[in-house]
This record gives structure tokens, C-alpha cells and sequence, in this order.
């Protein structure tokens, strides 16, 4: 339960910071329209729901328990010969152990016992796998942050317009200002001139 739920949190985290990434990398420098801020943020919707689901499914609908960890154990360890899975079908009980007779049942459990005592079942989850989407997950919370390092004012402008589609905020855009001559000095209530190149 633990992995599904590590996964889970990682794409979770994989599909928003790479959307919010994109996101608002194009709305920073590009301007998006209102229909593609509203693309995007259906897109995180879906991804949050999707990993929502992910989630619901894999620790309550069908975990993966006793059973699934097994199976994983058998395959690593060939020389188990099923033992593990056979005993853990006597163990649950039902219509699979009925036929069991209980000395067998007994001899087996005991066996298998013994056999798993030698394994580190911890290494038999595979962590290794989520290596992958992690550096995928921290990449992306990279691009994230150097976004919001390199122009603050555009980050925050582009954040908010991607939140609120449908208000209307004035996309980001880096005005520079420039004094002709350099130097010149207003004074107070004077006229002043601008123009937009």
C-alpha cells in the first residue's frame, strides 16, 4: 500500500508541475488565449482526478496485499515452487483450501515459514521503479522554480491567469523604459512625453 500510494503521489506531482510548467511557460512568454488557459487547467483537473482514481483503486478497490507480494516473492525465488502462494490460500481460507488435508496444510505452512524467514521482503517491492518518475517529478519542480526565479512579476501574472481563466488579467510582458535624453530631470507637473516603440 505504501508503493501504490508513493506512485501515486509522484505522478500526481509529475502531471502538475509539468503542466504548470508548460503552462506557464508559454503564458509567460508567448500569452496564451483564454481557451488554452482553460485547456490547461482542464488538463490539470483530469490528471488530478485520474491519479485520484489511481489511488482510491489501488488502496481500497483492489490492493495489492498478501497476495500480489507473493507472487512478486515467487518470481524472484523460483525454488519456493508456489509454497507461498499455496499456503497463503490455505491461510485466507474459502473454496481454495477446502481440499486441503490439514497434515499437508500444516507441513506446508511450516515449510513455507522457514523458506520466507531467509528473504528481505522489502527488497522484493519494487522502490527501484519509481527512480524514473522521480527525477522526472524533481526536473520538472526545477523548471517550476527557475520559472519563478527568472521573472517574478510574469510568474505571478501568468499563475493568475492560468487559475482564473475567465478573468480578465493583462498577460505578462516586460516593458523597458527609457529616459531621452539620458539623464533628464522632470519637474514636478511638467508635461511628460511617452513613446511606445
Amino acid at each position: 500500500a505504501l508503493f501504490d500510494l508513493a506512485r501515486g503521489v509522484l505522478l500526481l506531482l509529475l502531471a502538475a508541475w509539468a503542466l504548470a510548467c508548460t503552462a506557464l511557460g508559454l503564458d509567460m512568454y508567448v500569452h496564451l488565449t483564454a481557451g488554452a488557459r482553460w485547456s490547461f487547467l482542464a488538463l490539470l483537473a483530469v490528471a488530478a482526478l485520474a491519479t485520484l482514481l489511481y489511488l482510491v483503486g489501488a488502496l481500497f478497490v483492489w490492493p495489492t496485499g498478501s497476495r500480489w507480494l507473493a507472487v512478486k516473492v515467487e518470481r524472484r525465488h523460483p525454488e519456493l515452487e508456489n509454497r507461498l502462494i499455496t499456503a497463503l490460500q490455505i491461510a485466507h481460507g474459502g473454496a481454495e483450501a477446502r481440499d486441503f488435508d490439514p497434515a499437508f496444510a500444516n507441513r506446508l505452512m511450516r515449510e513455507t515459514r522457514q523458506l520466507v524467514q531467509q528473504f528481505d521482503l522489502a527488497r522484493i517491492v519494487p522502490w527501484r521503479g519509481l527512480g524514473l518518475p522521480l527525477a522526472l517529478t524533481i526536473l520538472a519542480g526545477i523548471a517550476l522554480l527557475g520559472l519563478r526565479l527568472h521573472w517574478p512579476e510574469g510568474f505571478h501574472t501568468a499563475t493568475a491567469r492560468l487559475l482564473y481563466p475567465y478573468a480578465r488579467i493583462a498577460p505578462p510582458s516586460r516593458t523597458q523604459v527609457t529616459v531621452d535624453p539620458p539623464g533628464a530631470v522632470i519637474a514636478k507637473g511638467d508635461d511628460l512625453r511617452i513613446t511606445a516603440q
